[in-house]
Order: C-alpha cells, then sequence, then structure tokens
C-alpha cells in the first residue's frame, strides 16, 4: 500500500548526506522522508561496499551471511520439505531476518526474543499460502527481497488511539524463499545467464516512464487556470501511475491515481457474494467528498495474500483484481460485477479478512483513454473493460488530466515492465508545475535475489550461500592464479607454514599436490576456484609415512577428476598426519554421459589423528570417505555423499557404489559421523570391530535398487540367510556404539536399514521408511541385531528405543544375543511388513512400550528363554503376539486389538506367565479365531511346565473392530492345553455377541490336560493321572451351542485319554449367551481325575444344563448359582446337591 505524501524528492544522483531542520519553519513530510532515504541509500551502500569483495563471475548482486547467525537461511531438505535456517543475510545492502520458529528464547545480543530452531517452508513470514515444493529436482532455492510500504490498513497500531488517525506509514523489508523449478546442469556458481528461467525471474525491470505537460485544449469552465500550459488541475497532487500487469510494450496494463492510490480503506464484511457479483462493506467510505469511494469508480481489491505471494502463488501477478463499483452510503458498501474470484474470498477459521488484510484502493482513471493525438487507446467505460490501459508502443504519449502526459519505454538491458513498477510525480497549482522526467527507471518495487542451495528432492540440497567475512579473510600467504603451479606455491611457503589461496577457476593438474610440511592452509577464493585432474592414482596427498604433517587446513576448493586411474584413485589421501581438518570442500568424479563410471575413493584415511571432515560434498564415488586406521579424533560432520549410478537388480540408475564410509582401524578408537546425507551406496556407514564407542547420528541415507528374486524364507535357517544377505544402510560391528536419529530410505528388497553386531549398542530414535515399486514377498530389512559367530560378535545387551520404521519391512529383529531391550519403537508394516519385532534365539530379553501395527507378526518369539513382552500396543497385524520354543516367558500389560488370525498363540516350555493383557476383536478370519492360546510343548510326562493367565481382557473374539468381518468357525476366547495352569480374575466376553454364528461351538475357555492311563489287572484298576487345573474369579460370557466353559475330553483308546488330574472351578461368573437346549450340554463342562466346583454364578437360557461334571468319582460341589441343573453328576460331596447349592 502507499502512503499519503507530498512529494518523493530524494534523488541519490546529488550526493545528499543528510538534512538540516530550520528553526521556525512549517514541517513537511517529504522532507522527513527525504532524510529517511539518504540514511537508508547511505546504509545500503555501506553494505554493499564492505561485502562485496567475495565476487563471483557471472553472479550479479551481493548476498553473504551474517557471521554472527552463520546458518542464516540455510536451506535443509527434508522428507521432500525444506526448512530455513535462523540468521541474517545481506542481500544487496537489505538486511533480511529469518527470527526462526518452534518456542521462543532470549536473545542476550540483541536483547530481543527470538525462535530457537530453523523455519518451516510453510510458514514463512511474508509468503502466505505458498505453493505445494516440486518433485525431483535438481531446483535452485533462492532468496527473495523488498521493501514494502505498509499503511494503518495492515498494521492496525499505526492509528494512535489517543488521537484516532494514522500518522504515519512504514517500510518493511521482506523476503521470502522460493523454488526455481528444474534447474538441470546448474550449480552454485552457474552464471545468471545460462541457469534456465533465472534471468527471467531476477532481471530488473527495463520499463521507463517520461512525464510532461503540454498545452491541451482549454474546457470553458471559468474556474480553469489559463490554458498556456502546465498543470490545469485545483489541487496539489501526488500521480502515481503503477504498472498492473507486468510483460512488454503492448502486453503491459496500468493504472494510476491522483492521490499516490491513498485513498483506500479496509473490508470489514463480505455481504453478499454470488456466482455474478459481491457486495463488501468497508470501514469507511472516506474522509471528506473528494477523498472517498463514490459509484462509478475504478477500485483494486487486494488482500496480503495476493500482494505478497501472487496471484496463484505466480509472483509475477502481484496485484489485486480491478472493479467498477456502486457505492451504498447508507449501508456504508460498495458492489460491483463480476464477483470477487474464490482466492480473495476467505475460507473460516483463521483465515478471515482480518488476517489477510483484505482492503480496496481506489484507482483514478476513467472514461474514454486518448493519446496526444486525440487517438482512443481504450474506453473504460466499454462492456468487459477491466479498468486497466494498455501500455502503448514507444512514443506514443498518454493523456492523464490536467494537461499530464506520460509515455513508456524499455530499457534493452532489463527485462519487461514488472507488476508493482510505479512513478510519482508532483503536481502543483501554485505555479502550474509537474515534476518531469525522461525515461526514468520505476522508484519500486525493486526486489533482490539470493541464490541458496540447489535442491533435489526428497532430501538432497547443496549450500550456495556466501558467508562473511570470506574464507580467506585476508590470510593468503601466496595467491595461485589458473595456470599457475600450486605445488610450487605449497613447496615456497616458509617453515612456520602459511596460507595458499587458489583464485577463482579451473587449475588443472597432472601431478599430484602434495603437503608435506605442518600448519599449511589450502583454501579456494571463492566457490568457483577448482582443481581438476585426469586418471592420477592421488589428487591431493597430505602427509606420508616418511614425512608425518600437523596443523593442516583444506576448505572451500572443488576437487574433479575426469578419467580412471590405473588402480583404484583417491581424490583426498591423508597419511600420517594430526589435526586435519577439510571443510567446505567439493570432490568429484566428474563422468560424460557415455563414459563408464571411473572407481575413485573420495577421502582415503590411513594413520591419522584428529581429523575432521566438515561440510564437503562429495559425488559419483565407489567409495565415500575410507579409513585404513586412526588414532582416535575422527569427526565426520555435514557432509553430502554420493555414489555411483548404474544398472543393479533392473534398474538403470540404481546404486552402485560401495560403501559411503567405511570405518577400520587397528586402534580402539571412537569417531563421530554425524549429520551427513549419504546417497547411492550399497553400504552407508560401516563400522568395523575396533571403532568401539563410536557415535552414528542425524545421517540420512537413501540408495536405489530393482527388484530382488528372492524367495520367501520358510524357517529360521533360512530367515536368517536371508537377513545376513542384505545390504545395510548401517553396519555397525564395534561395540558400545550409539546409533541415533538417522533417517534411512528402504526402496528395494535389497537393502537393510540398521545391522548391529557389537555389544552394548544404542539404536535410537532413527527413521527407517520403506516405500515399495511394486508389491513382492520379499521385503527390505529394517533393524537387525546379531550374534556373528564367525567373526566372534555378538550385539548382547543392545538397546532398541524410540526408532520409527513406516512401511514394508521386516521390522526389528534380534537374533542369538542375550540380554536385548526393545523398547518404545513405532512399527507401521503399512499392511505388509513381516514382523513388528521377533526375538530369535534369545535370552532375558524385554519388548517394551512398542506401537506396532499392519505387519503380519507384531512380536515373534522363537527359541528363548526368560523373555518378557511388556506394556506393547498392537493393532491391525495378522498375528498379535506369536511363540514357539520359549521357557519361562512373561507377557503382560500388553494391548491387542483387530489382529486378523489370533491374538496370542505360544508354544512354551517351563513357567508361562500372561498377565493383565487385553485383547480386543482378534481371530476374524472365516475359519480360524482365538483371543489367546497356550500350548505346551510337553504334556506327555509331568515337566514342571505351568501356566498363568490372570487379569486378562479378551473381548469379541472372531469380530472385527467395525464388525465388517467375523469368522464363521469356531472362536476361543482362551485355550490351553498345558499340564498345569491357573486362569483367574479374567474377563471373557463379547459387545456383540449376537453377530456370531450361533450353531458355531464357540468357548469362552476350552482347557485340555496331560496324558492320563487307566491300567487294569490283577489288582484291579489303577489310574496315573498328574497336572492341576485352577480356574477362578474369571467372567466368563458369550455365545456356544452346547458348552461356554470346556474342559475337553480327548479319547485316545479305552485306557488312554487327556486329562487333568486336579481340577478347581471356583467363584466365576458364567453368562452362556444363546444356548441351545441340549440334554447332553451345559454350560460348564469339567473334566478331570477331582473335580472341585465352588462359588460359581452361572446364567443360560431356560432348561439349559448348568455343569457337566462327566461321572467323576470324587466330586465337591457346593456354594454355586445356577439357572440350570446338573448332570452327569457321578460322586459329588456333600449331598443332596439342592441343600448346598441355588438353582433360580
Amino acid at each position: 500500500m502507499s502512503g499519503d505524501y507530498s512529494r518523493v524528492r530524494f534523488d541519490p544522483r546529488i550526493d545528499l548526506s543528510g538534512v538540516l531542520m530550520q528553526q521556525g519553519r512549517v514541517q513537511l513530510d517529504s522532507d522527513w522522508n527525504e532524510w529517511v532515504a539518504v540514511l537508508d541509500r547511505r546504509l545500503r551502500a555501506e553494505s554493499v561496499d564492505t561485502l562485496g569483495v567475495q565476487v563471483t563471475p557471472g553472479i550479479t548482486g551481493v548476498a553473504v551471511v551474517s557471521p554472527q547467525t552463520p546458518d542464516a537461511f540455510k536451506i535443509e531438505a527434508s522428507g521432500g520439505n525444506i526448512t530455513i535456517g535462523r540468521g541474517r543475510m545481506y542481500v544487496d545492502g537489505l538486511l533480511a531476518e529469518n527470527h526462526g520458529g518452534g518456542a521462543a528464547e532470549f536473545d542476550a545480543v540483541l536483547a530481543e526474543l527470538r525462535g530457537k530452531t530453523a523455519l518451516a517452508y510453510n510458514l514463512q513470514p511474508y509468503f502466505p499460502a505458498p505453493p505445494a515444493l516440486p518433485g525431483g529436482g535438481p531446483h535452485l532455492a533462492y532468496l527473495e527481497v523488498w521493501q514494502r510500504e505498509i499503511t494503518y490498513l495492515q498494521q492496525a497500531n499505526l492509528v494512535e488511539s489517543a488521537v484516532g488517525v494514522d500518522t504515519t506509514t512504514r517500510l518493511q523489508t521482506v523476503w521470502q524463499v522460493r523454488l526455481l523449478a528444474n534447474v538441470s546442469g546448474a550449480s552454485c556458481t552457474t552464471p545468471d545467464t545460462t541457469v534456465a528461467g533465472w534471468q527471467a525471474l531476477s532481471l530488473p525491470s527495463g520499463g521507463r516512464m517520461s512525464i510532461k505537460t503540454e498545452g491541451v485544449p482549454p474546457d470553458l469552465d471559468p474556474c480553469e487556470l489559463p490554458p498556456g500550459g502546465g498543470y490545469r488541475g485545483l489541487e496539489n497532487q501526488l500521480y502515481r501511475v503503477e504498472i498492473h500487469d507486468g510483460g512488454i510494450v503492448g502486453a503491459a496494463k496500468f493504472k494510476w491515481s491522483r492521490d499516490n492510490a491513498s485513498v483506500a480503506s479496509n473490508v470489514v464484511e463480505v455481504v453478499s457474494h454470488t456466482a455474478t457479483s459481491t457486495e463488501l462493506k468497508l470501514a469507511s467510505l472516506g474522509r471528506d467528498a473528494v477523498l472517498r469511494f463514490n459509484t462509478g469508480d475504478w477500485v483494486e481489491i487486494l488482500d496480503d495474500r495476493r500482494e505478497l505471494s501472487g496471484e496463484n502463488g505466480d509472483p509475477a501477478l502481484r496485484h489485486g483484481v480491478m472493479r467498477k463499483i456502486s457505492v451504498d452510503d447508507a449501508k456504508q458498501t460498495i458492489s460491483f460485477s463480476p464477483a470477487l474470484p474464490a482466492n480473495l474470498i476467505p475460507g473460516g477459521g483463521l483465515d478471515t479478512l482480518n488476517s489477510r488484510h483484505t482492503r480496496v484502493r481506489r484507482w483514478d482513471q476513467k472514461g474514454t483513454v486518448r493519446d496526444a493525438n486525440n487517438n482512443v487507446i481504450v474506453n473504460l467505460d466499454a462492456a468487459g473493460s477491466t479498468g486497466l490501459i494498455p501500455v502503448p508502443a514507444a512514443g506514443v504519449w498518454v493523456m492523464l488530466e490536467n494537461g499530464i502526459q506520460i509515455q513508456f519505454s524499455l530499457d534493452s538491458t532489463g527485462g519487461g515492465f514488472h507488476c508493482g513498477d510505479y512513478w510519482v510525480s508532483a503536481a502543483r497549482t501554485n505555479d502550474t508545475s509537474v515534476e518531469t522526467y525522461t525515461q526514468a527507471p520505476p522508484r519500486g518495487i525493486h526486489r533482490h535475489y539470493a541464490r541458496l542451495s540447489i535442491v533435489t528432492f526428497p532430501d538432497d540440497e547443496t549450500d550456495c550461500r556466501v558467508k562473511w567475512p570470506p574464507e580467506c579473510g585476508g590470510c593468503c600467504t601466496i595467491n595461485v592464479a589458473p595456470g599457475e603451479n600450486i605445488q610450487t606455491a605449497i613447496d615456497s611457503l616458509p617453515d612456520e607454514g602459511g596460507c595458499v589461496c587458489l583464485k577463482t577457476g579451473v587449475h588443472n593438474i597432472s601431478a599430484t599436490i602434495q603437503i608435506l610440511s605442518s600448519r599449511i592452509i589450502l583454501r579456494g577464493e571463492s566457490p568457483g576456484s577448482i582443481v581438476r585432474a585426469a586418471g592420477l592414482a592421488r589428487t591431493l596427498q597430505i602427509g606420508d609415512s616418511g614425512s608425518p604433517v600437523s596443523d593442516i587446513i583444506v576448505e572451500g576448493i572443488r576437487f574433479e577428476v575426469t578419467a580412471a586411474a590405473t588402480v583404484l584413485g583417491v581424490l583426498l589421501y591423508l597419511e600420517s598426519c594430526t589435526r586435519v581438518r577439510v571443510e567446505h570442500c567439493a570432490l568429484a568424479v566428474v563422468l560424460s554421459p557415455l563414459q563408464a563410471p571411473p572407481s575413485y575413493v573420495g577421502i582415503n584415511l590411513n594413520n591419522v589423528t584428529d581429523v575432521d571432515l566438515i561440510a564437503n560434498r562429495l559425488d559419483n564415488f565407489l567409495i565415500g570417505i575410507l579409513s585404513q586406521d586412526y588414532q582416535g579424533g575422527l569427526h565426520i560432520t555435514d557432509n553430502a555423499i554420493a555414489g555411483l549410478t548404474g544398472r543393479f537388480l533392473g534398474q538403470i540408475d540404481g546404486s552402485i557404489g560401495q560403501y559411503g564410509i567405511r570405518i577400520d582401524t587397528n586402534h580402539t578408537q571412537a569417531c563421530r559421523i554425524e549429520n551427513n546425507r549419504i546417497r547411492h551406496f550399497w553400504v552407508g556407514i560401516s563400522l568395523l570391530h575396533n571403532a568401539a564407542g563410536s557415535h552414528i547420528s542425524g545421517n540420512r541415507i537413501s540408495r536405489s535398487a530393482g527388484i530382488t528374486q528372492d524367495n520367501l524364507p520358510s524357517d529360521v535357517a533360512q530367515m536368517r540367510s536371508y537377513l545376513d544377505s542384505r545390504l545395510y544402510a548401517i553396519d555397525i560391528e564395534a561395540s558400545r556404539c550409539e546409533v541415533s536419529g538417522n533417517q534411512i530410505d528402504l526402496l528395494s528388497a535389497a537393502w537393510g536399514g540398521i545391522r548391529v553386531s557389537g555389544d552394548h549398542a544404542i539404536i535410537a530414535a532413527n527413521r527407517l521408511e520403506a516405500i515399495a515399486k511394486v508389491i513382492q514377498l520379499a521385503v527390505p530389512v529394517g533393524i537387525y541385531c546379531f550374534a556373528d559367530a564367525k567373526n566372534g560378535f555378538s550385539a548382547d545387551h543392545v538397546v532398541v528405543s524410540d526408532n520409527q520404521l513406516q512401511g514394508v519391512q521386516s521390522g526389528i529383529i534380534v537374533s542369538r544375543i542375550a540380554c536385548p531391550v526393545i523398547v518404545g519403537n513405532h512399527v507401521d508394516g503399512a499392511g505388509a511388513g513381516w514382523y513388528g519385532v521377533r526375538v530369535d534365539d534369545c535370552s532375558d530379553s524385554r519388548v517394551d512400550g512398542n506401537d506396532l501395527r499392519e505387519v503380519f507378526f507384531a512380536v515373534h518369539l522363537s527359541e528363548g528363554e526368560r523373555n518378557r513382552i511388556v506394556g506393547n500396543r498392537i493393532d491391525q497385524a495378522g498375528a498379535g503376539i506369536t511363540a514357539t520354543q520359549q521357557t519361562n516367558l512373561e507377557i503382560s500389560d500388553n494391548f491387542l486389538q483387530s489382529c486378523l488370525l489370533l491374538g496370542m498363540v505360544m508354544f512354551v516350555r517351563g513357567t508361562t506367565a500372561l498377565l493383565k493383557n487385553r485383547v480386543l476383536n482378534c481371530g476374524y478370519t472365516p475359519n480360524f479365531a482365538i483371543g489367546i492360546g497356550v500350548y505346551a510343548e510337553e504334556v506327555l510326562t509331568p515337566s514342571g511346565a505351568h501356566l498363568r493367565i490372570e487379569d486378562c481382557e479378551v473381548l469379541d473374539t472372531g469380530i472385527s473392530a467395525d464388525g465388517s468381518q467375523v469368522t464363521t468357525g469356531n472362536a476361543i476366547g482362551i485355550g490351553g492345553w498345558m499340564p498345569a495352569c491357573q486362569i483367574s480374575g479374567n474377563r471373557i466376553g463379547y459387545t456383540q455377541p449376537v453377530m456370531l454364528e450361533p450353531l458355531n461351538e464357540h468357548r469362552a475357555l476350552l482347557l485340555i490336560g496331560p496324558l492320563a492311563v487307566r491300567f487294569i489287572g490283577g489288582a484291579g484298576e489303577f489310574a496315573y493321572m498328574f497336572g492341576s487345573a485352577q480356574v477362578s474369579d474369571n467372567h466368563f460370557s458369550g455365545p456356544g451351542r452346547t458348552h461356554l466353559v470346556e474342559f475337553m475330553r480327548i479319547v485316545i483308546n479305552d485306557n488312554i485319554d487327556l486329562r487333568f488330574e486336579k481340577v478347581t472351578f471356583s467363584n466365576n461368573i458364567c453368562d452362556h449367551l444363546n444356548a441351545e437346549v441340549n440334554p447332553r450340554g451345559a454350560s460348564v463342562l469339567l473334566w478331570g481325575g477331582h473335580l472341585i466346583a465352588m462359588g460359581n454364578h452361572i446364567k443360560a437360557a431356560t432348561n439349559v444344563n448348568a455343569m457337566s461334571l462327566t461321572n467323576r468319582p470324587k466330586i465337591v460341589l457346593m456354594g454355586n448359582i445356577t439357572t440350570g441343573d446338573y448332570i452327569n453328576t457321578g460322586t459329588v460331596t456333600p449331598l443332596p446337591i439342592i441343600n448346598f447349592n441355588v438353582k433360580i
């Protein structure tokens, strides 16, 4: 918006340095504003002169990052989005400041609040509703900065409440981070003219305007001034001419105002909005009879989204819509047709007229617009008029009003007219003067641009920002220009060392550059410093076994090789050196389209100490960084490392690099590998066993491959073989390592995520995302911790915590190790993942507090002992918790819901405890439905195996959560085949029992006992039995055609069957629903050697028997309350039954 000013006087060409006030004089707005303009120009010029010493050839403008905020406007890409670093950047002298996002913190230096974190792309303060980010790439992320004039219409507190008027306006520096899409082949230093689309975007406006007054045939109004030329208006005015639609002459359109377009008002209400018309209520129709809105005026309706972002996010369309209005003074409204477009109507909620600062401003063009020769240019009253005036051909003078004429032209060195270009001219009645000029550039809006990054989504970027002070900082001992000898410069440094600076340009070398002395800095003068070699075994060597060196810095240089070496080549080779830093360098194997990729190592370390590899970029390597030996202090941070690409498993652009980072050492030393971006290597990060205590965090690793031809593993051996044959993003043999906060893409079944065989490792807060290109049975492996018997390593005591595994993959697998802890992880298998957690042949493991969903097996255990499954949440799995060959297993406090096949099924040994679990809506396949099932592997002889199921809740077995799927088979709430069991305090029931088939033999509880044998000999009958079942304090509810609770008798022959020796069924509540009247059926069927049934409540329909005691000779029956009778009572104590039990 624009303010109500008398004139704009500032002209930099007359070199003013200040404005001085005189006593007793009238104060004018133009003097104050000129002072502001003088100071602004001085500050910008000073900034440009100070900061603009690091020029990159072919790139215009001055844009540098403040040293106090080195991450300012740093672009980081992740998952298809970008964030914008907090801090200050100077762009052509304008200070652009990103105050950050997230929670606020106090900046003690500037004594102000700022955000703690980088800012998300969609939360930019001056970029409302930014367009969606593109995919793929490369794209150029750039910063656009300009000064915006704001009035009380955009900042309401400019109206001082004490006086009720606005006294001033403000200049605001605004910025936006945008992307120029698809700049293939461009780099940070590519000249402006060769970056596709950059010139059209960034060139300043080529628009020029001239203004004059000419003798115009006088009107007959006697109040008009004499027709001697000059300005003929009756009021002092500040005329504003503004381009509405940009483009070339003939395509561009303009509008004009005699009051600097300052007659404006906020929109307070959309009174009506139809397909053909809109009526808006304004905060004010004007301040007087002149400075107001009238019927027939052309107005522009706009808001912050249009002004800042442009129509539909197009920066070339930063304007409102023009409409010719009718005014209703009584209602304080304006109405017009056609209606406002939908994108100018707020959507509600936080999107309101007030939040958008929707406003209307008046323009003064009307009627027929003519040129100086009286030719009609446009009739603004004609049907379909947009209210805009076409920019006529060069040389044509357009008549505005009152003797003022304007003419447009284009400067050949600039672009076309830009939307928002404006010129102002003061007209005065006293001397009939008009501020005239010839082919003047626009006073604004001037936009300034800076390259920030080359981005390739989803997660790759190259930093293009220029930091201040220049990296060489005036330290250069020797400067080397392209064509001069770098080795000669290094060798000529004094014994105390020095700095060799490479000038911008390509430095071709034919022999290895060697640094064999200490305290040397090798720097690039700017991002355009390139060292290029062809076929050298080593491009740069620092130290050797005979010349150990220390205190070496290599930074800001791009090293390129263009041909294969005779052996495996190395770009940077470090040997026998200490305290070395390689920073902000680029290393690349440059490939021609038809060239077979040569094999190179980016950086090779041998016998080094205290090496920092920071913020480098490595491209097209077989091995990115290789350490063959280091003695401590290795830090690899913020690097971007890319491997070779080629055909792999049928994919043309598959990853064929071998290792991104491979760490081997003969000394037990830790290293730190942090915040690197690693692409296109079979193995992203590999640590061999001596790198104990290392820290691998914040890295992003992605690879590409085609479809594997693996068979689905069918047994444990095949599963282990499958896991061992994957290629892992992070592969750790060393002990006591921490792998945390890494992000890994798993795009093929050839890949694995994290593999650990070192003990006491921590794998925490990593994100592994699998995206299946096609449906196949083989899947990538997520996290795999195992015992490597071949090399003698084992991931004992590993902690796997708080990781996120998304998509179709194997899940978390621990195998053949002791004391693993898997806690707090989130696994979402997208409907086809193999496992949430698999524990294979482990002891003393704890699987605790994990969130597992949409996998075939949520938790599966095999061949282990003393394992605990505690507090997990399982949803929408094929099977909830399964186990085989488990000894002394505990499963407690888990929540299972919507497991298709079953809730829990276990084949166990020893003591098994199932405590406080909730199992809801499990087992709803057509032919199989079980909530909890436990089966002992030894039931033929006394083994000590014992099962406890306590305080569990099993609801709606056989019915899906939404009721859309119901089993057609028999639904079993709890089932067990054990020598001994104790089942107490459980609740087994249904919320929708009528959905199950009533004729099926459903069971709330089904138990089978161990082997029992009867011998008949000369001494009579002898029975061999063992085992016990204690079922107490449970609530059983549900359907079952003949039984609700059944101790099943399985008869093998006349002398052998399966039964418990001792059965106690006490204090249970049994609600038998939908039971069928059957003289041989009963709600509870007990079978065992000796039976006790006491204190139970059994309820069923009329004439349904309550309990069948299977004619056992030793039965205690008392204190029960039933609705039915007892059958097959055998020998009961006490008698009569009716005296010691109650039937209701």
